[in-house]
């Protein structure tokens, strides 16, 4: 059944980019998927999120180095103004990682063994026509429009949460202002919110990236086939071409 194919490559995938190995006992495999897998998952998304992250740090580091031995080195009221203007200084790592070229960010964690992977369960089970490829390609854009459903309503979520911090930022401010004492679970209740509202999005959007690499490589993979099929169908094409033309008579 082309549904069966169809989750056996997003199956085999989530294996493959979270980099575990299957054991011969199902059980254990099971375990695994429902254990284990959903925390390998999370990592590999956190690294293909955290990307832009290090190229930032990487450029802004050395930036923000070298500028304060330049600051320093000047007299005072020039290293005051030189000060004041180190924010101009950082926007240019910010700008490099924000408006990176497009090869530097599509890719998405894409890799070729992933995408080799999903050619050779095609071929496992002799579903090379396009026909069949293409209803695959529907399934997993099938399952992908479910994944999406998720995390729209785990980002829902964060933001209901980011609104309750946001009035309890509110509250705490106006009691400041007015010089009125903090009660200690206001100031708990506002630390752990936003402590629970960055772990939230650190997680949903680790979790957005690992799927993403997962049904793009799919959805790649099915690419992939179709263009071998195609070369085959081309190369069988030149070869009765070429006996049709040798078979006239001269």
């Amino acid at each position: 059944m082309i549904f069966n194919i169809s989750k056996n490559i997003i199956e085999e995938l989530e294996w493959l980019v979270t980099r575990t190995k299957k054991s011969n006992m199902d059980w254990l495999d099971k375990s695994k998927a429902g254990f284990i897998l959903p925390f390998k998952l999370l990592m590999s998304g956190y690294g293909v999120f955290m990307n832009p992250l290090g190229k930032f740090l990487l450029i802004s580091i050395p930036t923000f180095y070298f500028y304060s031995l330049f600051v320093s080195s000047l007299p005072k009221p020039a290293g005051i103004f030189a000060l004041y203007m180190f924010p101009m200084f950082l926007a240019i790592p910010l700008l490099t990682t924000i408006f990176s070229v497009p090869s530097a960010y599509c890719y998405d964690g894409i890799k070729l063994p992933l995408i080799m992977k999903v050619v050779e369960k095609i071929k496992e089970v002799n579903l090379m026509d396009k026909g069949s490829i293409e209803l695959i390609k529907r399934n997993i854009e099938i399952f992908e429009k479910r994944v999406t459903a998720k995390l729209i309503a785990l980002r829902a979520l964060v933001v209901l949460m980011y609104t309750g911090w946001t009035y309890l930022n509110t509250q705490i401010t106006s009691k400041l202002a007015m010089q009125k004492s903090l009660h200690e679970s206001d100031v708990f209740f506002w630390g752990m919110t936003f402590t629970i509202v960055g772990f939230l999005y650190l997680a949903i959007e680790s979790y957005s990236r690992a799927n993403s690499q997962i049904f793009k490589s799919a959805l790649l993979g099915c690419n992939e086939a179709e263009h071998i099929l195609f070369c085959i169908n081309e190369e069988v094409s030149s070869e009765d071409k070429k006996r049709k033309f040798e078979a006239v008579p001269s």
